[in-house]
């Protein structure tokens, strides 16, 4: 071509050329701020335009005769360039794009390359050649696509308006399609028979026209391969427009989702599985409280009765029994009251629900709950038995029956373990995150090392063995407050008394 004003050697007329693609190639150039540069199959650069000598600003005797591997590599050279330049010269593909980085003393220039296949006459490659500016970031690098699609097993390919009429695509596709390009372009029915026929409509869908304009499209569709299996398939077809709007190709990319379908089935079945398992559990659980309770209820009549038996014969036969005897009365009415306490307890952990089990979304007032159901059995002004001191009290989304179960697990507590008359004093303090109520008392306290202890199921200190009690109520309020996602915990000091945290989280309340 006469334009291209540097040259190895004038073998042909380059007037005789192709005045269209002189004109493409000219426009192309003064477009992008670019040059021109023709080259041999094998990668030899055989003629430039003045315009590319300007952008490398490199003398004529370091370019002509020399390996476009000088600009790009030996390796993209290889892999790319030689691999692909047979693909266009067979007219799969209308052309080769890449770009690199280069760089000499003076120069740091990010190329961009695009090659068209020769005219009839003519054995050289020509095309342009730029340099990518921001502006010109969004021009993808070809190799690096490849590198990405093979890495997600997925193929992109760019047509036109008729899927047949295809400019690109990625080597990938034999073995992600198991057919050849060019048995696919001649007769699509061959790929549209691979399909699932209840997929078939959405893969018609994806590459017909639309009447509303045509825009990103995405489906999934099951591809059959050779040994009788199914690909899972997930496919984005987008146009691309030039500055006035015109369309001027499509772009689609398949990638292989079968793993991603395996996992999602997977976990359908073990959400279901799940579900069926959760089922099973909520019905034992309540089958569980249903006989515990029943239990609980048919084992306190004899038990009352075994009580008021031992004491009937206590006061009217055995009067006059030595030590020894008495002290095997008082252990078996020790062992009747625990059990009795145990069988309370039991009872009462019995109707606390479970974890997941559904909570109230409205919050009570507790200073309320605290008036009407703890004073008057607790610190009722006519026989008081413990002095309960409260002020401003913040609500919490809790149900009622809960509440009062821990107020009184641990007020009931304060009063056992005291050598003083009790005072109780109930507070709460608002954060970020959490409402903590705090109860306290002037009881004999526990020591640092059981404050865990304490909140186990059936363990209960030796401070007053005198006292009863079944060592199930602490740990009947934990139970509760993980109901809410909360915590409960005490911090103490032997002979002045115990403080004991309830944290609610905000979430809950």
């Amino acid at each position: 071509m006469d334009f291209l004003a540097n040259k190895i050697a004038p073998a042909e007329d380059f007037e005789t050329k192709s005045a269209y693609k002189e004109s493409i190639l000219r426009n192309l150039s003064k477009k992008l701020n670019g040059g021109i540069i023709s080259l041999d199959k094998e990668g030899v650069i055989t003629a430039v335009s003045k315009e590319f000598l300007e952008l490398v600003d490199q003398p004529i005797s370091l370019i002509l005769g020399k390996s476009l591997a000088n600009f790009i590599g030996q390796t993209k050279l290889e892999n790319y360039f030689l691999n692909h330049v047979n693909f266009m010269l067979e007219g799969k593909v209308p052309n080769l794009h890449f770009s690199c980085f280069w760089e000499t003393d003076t120069k740091k220039l990010n190329l961009f390359f695009e090659f068209y296949p020769p005219d009839k006459d003519d054995c050289d490659l020509q095309g342009f050649i730029q340099n990518l500016t921001e502006a010109h970031l969004s021009v993808l690098n070809q190799d690096n696509i490849e590198q990405i699609m093979q890495h997600l097993g997925a193929v992109i390919w760019t047509s036109g308006a008729d899927p047949r009429d295809v400019y690109y695509v990625s080597p990938g596709f034999k073995n992600f399609y198991e057919m050849n390009l060019d048995d696919h372009i001649k007769d699509p029915s061959i790929f549209l028979s691979r399909i699932h026929p209840e997929d078939l409509d959405t893969v018609i869908k994806l590459s017909s026209p639309s009447p509303e304009g045509d825009s990103l499209r995405q489906g999934d569709f099951r591809y059959r391969l050779n040994n009788g299996s199914w690909r899972h398939v997930t496919f984005y077809r987008s146009p691309f427009y030039d500055e006035n709007a015109k369309l001027l190709k499509f772009v689609a990319v398949a990638i292989d989702s079968t793993l991603l379908y395996k996992a999602q089935e997977q976990m359908r079945f073990q959400q279901l599985e799940l579900g069926r398992i959760n089922e099973q559990l909520e019905k034992t659980n309540q089958m569980l409280e249903e006989f515990t309770a029943i239990a609980c209820h048919d084992l306190s009549p004899p038990l009352r009765a075994f009580k008021i038996y031992t004491e009937l014969l206590e006061n009217a036969y055995l009067q006059d029994i030595n030590e020894d005897g008495r002290l095997m009365l008082l252990s078996i009415k020790t062992a009747i009251d625990r059990m009795q306490d145990l069988i309370q307890g039991i009872g009462g952990l019995s109707i606390i629900g479970v974890e997941g089990s559904s909570l109230p979304s409205a919050s009570i007032n507790i200073r309320e709950l605290i008036e009407k159901s703890i004073i008057p059995l607790y610190a009722t002004p006519l026989n008081p038995i413990s002095r309960i001191e409260f002020d401003h009290l913040h609500p919490l989304k809790i149900k009622e029956e809960h509440m009062i179960a821990i107020l009184e697990n641990l007020i009931t507590n304060s009063i056992k373990y005291t050598n003083n008359f009790p005072h109780i004093k109930i507070r709460s303090k608002e954060f970020k995150s959490a409402i903590v109520y705090a109860l306290s008392d002037n009881g004999i306290g526990i020591q640092e090392e059981a404050e865990d202890f304490i909140f186990k199921f059936g363990k209960r200190l030796q401070n007053k063995p005198e006292q009863p009690g079944s060592g199930i109520g602490l740990f009947a309020c934990k139970k509760i407050m993980s109901l809410y996602g909360g915590k409960i915990w005490i911090h103490s000091t032997v002979g002045k008394g115990s403080t004991f945290y309830l944290l609610f989280p905000k979430y809950g309340c």
